[in-house]
Formats: C-alpha cells, sequence, structure tokens
C-alpha cells in the first residue's frame, strides 16, 4: 500500500491549493445545509418529536433505543456551526472537521431517525465532510497555515495533499453514478428509461401526487416526448460523466468540464423536479486544479517549500482510511436498494431516486400507465380540506405511509398526522383524517398530462375522538390459498364481498372465497401487484371499502 499507482494516484506532489479549496468547498457545503435546517420542524423543536416513530440511524444508533434529549439535539446544531466556520477559515483543522462531523451527524440523523425513507438532500455534504477528515487542507488559504509559517515551522511534506480533494470529487461522482446504475439496471441496461414515456410519468409522480405545483420546466416537458426525453438522456449523461473526471486528473482542463456537469445535474433536477440541492454547489470546486490555475498565473503555490514526502506509516494510515471509507461507500450505493435500511449507517446510502421506469411495455409505444400510491382525505373541514390534504402529501415524512402493513403502526402514524394537522391548522374543525390505497392512471400521450385517481380501498380511519376504522390484516397460507381474518369491529359482516385489483387495473374483479365467521379464504391471482378489497358496511349500514392486504413480487405490504 503507498506504492505504485495507488501512491501516484493518492499522494503526488503538490495539491496544497486544492486541498485548501476542497476544505473551502466541504465546509461550505456543510453551513448552507445548517442553514436549511434552520427551519426544519424537528430541529427548530425537538422536543416536539414524534416519539412514536423515532427509529436511529447512523451515529445516533450508538445511544440505543432512545432519542437523545432535545437540549443535546440544539447544543449539537450550536456546536455544529462553530466547528464548521472554524474549517472554514482552517483554523485547527482537523479538529474542527472532527467536531463538525461529528455535530453534523447527530442534528441530520435525528431529522432522519423519524421518517419511513430517507431524503438523499444531505447525504453528500456529509460524505464530503466525513472524506475530509485527518486533511491538511488547513495549511493553504486558512489560518493554520498562516500560524506555522509565523512560527517558522517547516512545512508538511507536499504529498500529503492532494489525497483530500481526490477523495471528496469521487464521493461526489459516485453519486450521481449509482444513481445512473440503478437506471440502467431498472432498464435491463438498455435505454429504455430514456427512449419511453418514464419521465413524464415520474414529473406526475413527483408534483401531482404529492399536491405540488410543478415547476415551469416540468410543464414544458411533460408537452412533448421529444422533450422529456431529451431531458432524461442529459440526466443519465450528466449522471456518467463526473465519474470520468476522477481517471482524468492529470488532464485538468477535460476535468474541470466533466465537473460542469456535476453542477449541470445539480441545477437540472432542481428546475426540473423542484429538488434545489444548491447547497452541494460549492463541492464543484473540487474538480478544478487550482494549483495548476495558479501556476498559469506565474503564482505557483509551491515555489518556496521543499519537495518532501510523508513517511510510509502516514501514507499507509491515509491509504488505510481511503480504501476503507471508499469500499464502504461502493458497498452501499451499489447494493440492492434498502441494504442502506437495514445497515442503517446514515449518511451511506443507496441512490435509486427515480429509477424504476415508470412506463409499460413496449416502451416505443404511448400507453396509459397506472400505479399505485396513497391519497388522504381530511374530514369536516369542509373547504379548507384541499389545502390540509395538499400539505400533508407535500410532506415527505407522511409520503410512504402507504407502505405500511400493520394496523397498530399506521394508527400511530396517522396520530402524527392529526396531530400535526391542528398545530398547522389550529381552529380549523377537522374530525378525523383517511388513508387510501389508490390506482393512480396516466392516460397515453397525446392526452394531456394528468392523474386519474380510482381509489382502491381505506387502509385506515383516525378521528378526532379516537375512533379506528382499518381492515388490515396479515394474509397466511391455507394450503394453496391464502386466508385472512378480519376483526369486526364496527363493522357489518354479514354482506361481506371481496374484490381484487391486480396490476394497477383499475377495473376490480370479484374474488370468490370461503368464509367461516370472521376468516375468509381465498386464491389470489398472478400478477405483479395484487390488492384486495373487502366490501362491508360500518355498523350504521353505512357501504365502506376497505383494503385488506396488498401483494408484490417480493413481499405482502
Amino acid at each position: 500500500m503507498g506504492s505504485g499507482r495507488w501512491r501516484r494516484y493518492w499522494f503526488p506532489i503538490g495539491g496544497r491549493c486544492n486541498a485548501g479549496v476542497a476544505r473551502i468547498a466541504v465546509a461550505t457545503s456543510i453551513l448552507l445545509m445548517l442553514g436549511r435546517l434552520w427551519t426544519h420542524a424537528l430541529i427548530a423543536a425537538p422536543d416536539q418529536a414524534p416519539l412514536a416513530s423515532y427509529d436511529p440511524v447512523g451515529i445516533l444508533m450508538l445511544l440505543g433505543d432512545s432519542p437523545p434529549p432535545p437540549a443535546l439535539v440544539s447544543a449539537a446544531y450550536l456546536v455544529a456551526w462553530m466547528a464548521t466556520f472554524a474549517l472554514l477559515l482552517g483554523a485547527w483543522t482537523r479538529a474542527a472537521a472532527a467536531i463538525s462531523l461529528i455535530a453534523s451527524l447527530l442534528v441530520v440523523s435525528f431529522a432522519v431517525s423519524f421518517t419511513p425513507d430517507w431524503p438523499h438532500d444531505n447525504n453528500l455534504p456529509l460524505l464530503a465532510l466525513l472524506a475530509v477528515q485527518g486533511t491538511q487542507g488547513g495549511e493553504a488559504l486558512g489560518l493554520d497555515g498562516w500560524w506555522r509559517r509565523r512560527r517558522g515551522r517547516p512545512p508538511p511534506p507536499l504529498d500529503g495533499y492532494e489525497w483530500t480533494p481526490r477523495l471528496v470529487q469521487l464521493t461526489a461522482a459516485l453519486v450521481f453514478l449509482a444513481a445512473a446504475a440503478f437506471k440502467l439496471a431498472h432498464a435491463g441496461f438498455t435505454l429504455a428509461w430514456v427512449f419511453s414515456d418514464n419521465l413524464r410519468h415520474q414529473i406526475l409522480a413527483q408534483f401531482d401526487v404529492n399536491h405540488i405545483p410543478r415547476t415551469t420546466v416540468a410543464d414544458w416537458l411533460i408537452a412533448e416526448p421529444w422533450r422529456y426525453r431529451t431531458a432524461a438522456m442529459l440526466n443519465l449523461i450528466n449522471q456518467l460523466l463526473p465519474i470520468v473526471a476522477c481517471a482524468v486528473v492529470r488532464r485538468p482542463r477535460l476535468r474541470a468540464l466533466l465537473g460542469c456537469c456535476f453542477a449541470l445535474e445539480v441545477i437540472g433536477i432542481g428546475l426540473v423536479m423542484g429538488l434545489w440541492d444548491l447547497h452541494w454547489m460549492p463541492l464543484v470546486a473540487v474538480f478544478f486544479d487550482w494549483d495548476r490555475l495558479l501556476a498559469l498565473a506565474q503564482r505557483p503555490a509551491n515555489a518556496a517549500l521543499p519537495a518532501t514526502a510523508s513517511s510510509p506509516r502516514g501514507r499507509r494510515r491515509v491509504s488505510i482510511f481511503v480504501a476503507a471509507f471508499v469500499g464502504y461507500d461502493l458497498l452501499i450505493s451499489f447494493a440492492v436498494p434498502r441494504i442502506d435500511h437495514r445497515l442503517r449507517t446514515y449518511p451511506f446510502s443507496t441512490y435509486p431516486m427515480f429509477a424504476i421506469i415508470r412506463a409499460r411495455r413496449p416502451y416505443d409505444q404511448h400507453l396509459d400507465y397506472q400505479f399505485v400510491h396513497g391519497r388522504f382525505r381530511v374530514l369536516g373541514a369542509g373547504p379548507a380540506s384541499a389545502a390540509a390534504e395538499a400539505w400533508i402529501h407535500s410532506g415527505f415524512v407522511y409520503r410512504k405511509l402507504h407502505r405500511i402493513s400493520d394496523p397498530a403502526t399506521l394508527r400511530e402514524r396517522l396520530t402524527q398526522v392529526l396531530d400535526g394537522l391542528h398545530r398547522r391548522f389550529p381552529g380549523l374543525p377537522i374530525d378525523g383524517v383517511q388513508l387510501w390505497a389508490t390506482i393512480y392512471n396516466v392516460p397515453a400521450y397525446p392526452a394531456p398530462a394528468r392523474l386519474e385517481p380510482h381509489d382502491v380501498g381505506l387502509m385506515g380511519e383516525l378521528t378526532v375522538d379516537g375512533g379506528w376504522t382499518s381492515g388490515l390484516t396479515r394474509l397466511v397460507p391455507d394450503g394453496l390459498r391464502w386466508a385472512a381474518t378480519v376483526l369486526p369491529v364496527g363493522l357489518d359482516l354479514r354482506d361481506a364481498r371481496l374484490a381484487v385489483y391486480v396490476d394497477g387495473q383499475v377495473a376490480p374483479q370479484p374474488l370468490r372465497f370461503e368464509r367461516t365467521g370472521d376468516r375468509f379464504v381465498f386464491a389470489l391471482p398472478t400478477g405483479n401487484i395484487v390488492m384486495v378489497a373487502l366490501h362491508v358496511a360500518r355498523a350504521d349500514g353505512t357501504p365502506l371499502e376497505l383494503l385488506l392486504a396488498r401483494r408484490t413480487r417480493k413481499a405482502w405490504w
């Protein structure tokens, strides 16, 4: 380790200014991230966090199953600001980087630990901060270097700088490379993700399902196939090119050009999908060779410094860190989806964002498209229901509740939704909240791009007086068939009927069954997605359609 190609790549002579710029870029990215968290509900008021949904990730797993005290979260947020400012100035750089990492991880992990799925907006800044641990970046453009020169101390070895910006560059490139790899894998390593109506449907699922106004660019793209297919191709290209920059570090102009693709991708995702992760933009700086630029300006950064080399022991320590970091990042980034949620080593994560192909075969034809999602309804709010429902849908923390299969867990989460509604809309006469399993149909082009919702069944209903209605249950094998037991709380099962929805078809099919008391036994048709609905009546005779269970090719949800 530390010799041959490895040494030439990670430990070349020079890179002093590159390391300093990398330090500044990472610190700026973290400061922008902390600024975004200023208005985050859980960070602004950690004492109001919904404790029932706490599921620790990352550094918080060290504290067990109990969430950290709110005072600790608030203190960590303040410490993160101070340590990151010190990192930005290059003061006590290594200590500042370590403290900033620990404090920032605690704060962000606290916010993520209450979400059913991980947002990916802060992964890259935190991974980049981890990549600069042990850096000598404070020697250039930093107070550490100024103080060292003032004291007359000898400079650090000149082969101990470049590994830092190159590791940050690789970290940034791997995020988009992994996202592109998932897109290609879902398409069987063809361009079906690009040359289909996929992006049109992705945009509708991103905005219309979540009650979010489409961006101007998104509205323009979905109007014509050539527009959204061209945008899909540019997206894939922009995600693949930054990794090439890591292989052409000796060609600074090409490297900078490829790095600009990273910036274009960040901006493009914001323009199209409304996901503005502008705190990633400072990291574009690591794709430029700042030492070469200074040399071109006839101000060589290392002219007065002896070309000393670091010790084999020092290179070995750095090599172990780099190899472990890159190896684990590759393992998690390119592993099967959800492995990151099983290991929970946040901020390491997979990136299958928008990777599934939202289109039907054959992909070169314009066909209707159906997909299953959840839809909330607010009871008793009258004309204000639309605004209240839009608030629920637009919140990332509630978007995945339709995946819950356990009625007790769903009741806890709907309690949080109801509490949030009362805080967000005080005085609004809200009687309860419902979550429906819904099939959304997208008419084929050239029909206008829109969603046509078809409710399959009620997953859960919670009223303000504590009333609970749900038909969710576990299906158990019964020979070659399945059995389900329904708890008839507040339900009249005398004329109960079953219906099945197969692969997103909005028209239900009657499902034959045998019944003994509240136990139903039936055979299921084959399909990628099969949903069983129970038609019953409430105690007052009102008809009701409940979701019994949903099956995919992998498991019952």
